[in-house]
């Protein structure tokens, strides 16, 4: 179990090479010329310029008709629109000063492949975040016609994670009723894309009350507390085990404090409606219900802050786990006296 039985077949992994005959077998129609350094990138020039723009909006389209690529898009014109490179050492030397290329070319390939219009912030004029690396267009839009359906940024396999700064940024980026998405480029130079999400679970009246002023008499057992008690007005509080109630220390909190916590998570969930029930098999804090376990499956896995991703190979993980059994990860995080909810999920280009 979990051996190769010798059956299936691995799709070919790409290599992105650099040479003509192995991205065009059949060999291309027509070899274009060189693009030429030009103060900010390269200059391809008319005619083969105006048909890269009109067509792919690909580059930044100057006064004499030609137009200016970055980096990323030399090389995905390479691989995929028959422009030499530069010159025959021109890989080697960019990489020298930007060392950042090579993933970032990478995650503009991966999503143009699908046929989204993935732009770069240096050939736009309108507003965007300022940690935002490009901006996205889906395949029937063009930028010179049409809002961005969305923000764009890159990260590689070991850079740092802050969660709360991607809150930041994905904040900015819905206001402007754009969607924030994230390409991670791994230590294979693979790709996983993400589409982020602020989360509303609060943006209703409370629709339970959740002080408790009757005294229940409960018993600590093996880090739970159970009651033999059947209480009706605990909204779901608990589980019905051995012909009473058992609750987890947060939900016994609840119940057994003098005063509502108006800063406690988890009674403002209860409140809003949302039944709260372990993540511990999932490997999570909680799993969230947005009606009574009886009627639905639960569409959420949550963490908060002490138990939250700390770097993006945990992230990846979370996210695919969630996934993988039909739900979506979400981290809660209190800033600036507000809760907030900030999901991710894997998407692919042109679906």
């Amino acid at each position: 179990m979990g051996r190769d039985d010798g059956k299936s077949k691995n799709k070919p992994r790409w290599t992105r090479s650099l040479t003509f005959d192995q991205n065009f077998p059949q060999g291309p129609t027509h070899v274009h010329d060189r693009p030429k350094k030009i103060p900010g990138g390269w200059s391809v020039e008319a005619p083969v310029s105006s048909r890269l723009y009109q067509k792919s909006a690909l580059g930044k389209p100057q006064s004499d008709e030609s137009i200016l690529l970055l980096g990323e898009e030399v090389l995905f014109c390479h691989w995929h629109r028959h422009i030499p490179l530069p010159h025959d050492d021109w890989l080697n030397e960019s990489v020298k000063e930007d060392p950042e290329l090579l993933a970032r070319a990478t995650a503009f390939e991966q999503i143009r492949s699908g046929g989204e219009r993935l732009v770069p912030v240096q050939h736009v004029s309108i507003s965007y975040h300022s940690d935002t690396w490009a901006l996205r267009w889906s395949r029937e839009k063009h930028p010179s016609n049409a809002e961005p359906d969305a923000e764009v940024r890159w990260v590689s396999f070991g850079d740092p994670l802050d969660l709360d700064h991607w809150i930041d940024w994905a904040m900015h980026v819905e206001s402007k009723g754009r969607t924030p998405e994230l390409a991670l480029v791994d230590d294979e130079f693979e790709v996983t894309l993400y589409q982020l999400d602020m989360v509303e679970f609060l943006n209703s009246n409370p629709v339970h009350s959740l002080r408790h002023e009757d005294k229940v008499s409960m018993t600590s057992v093996n880090g739970l507390w159970y009651t033999s008690q059947n209480i009706d007005d605990w909204n779901g509080l608990g589980i019905e085990q051995f012909s009473g109630i058992v609750l987890r220390d947060e939900e016994f909190a609840i119940i057994s404090q003098d005063r509502s916590d108006e800063q406690s998570l988890l009674k403002l969930l209860h409140s809003h409606g949302l039944t709260v029930r372990s993540g511990f098999r999932y490997g999570t804090k909680w799993r969230l219900y947005e009606r009574s376990m009886e009627h639905s499956h639960a569409p959420w896995l949550m963490d908060v802050e002490e138990e939250a991703p700390e770097n993006f190979r945990s992230l990846c993980l979370l996210v695919r786990l969630a996934e993988g059994v039909h739900k979506r990860w979400v981290y809660a995080r209190f800033l600036n006296g507000v809760w907030h909810f900030l999901s991710f999920r894997r998407w692919l280009p042109g679906r």
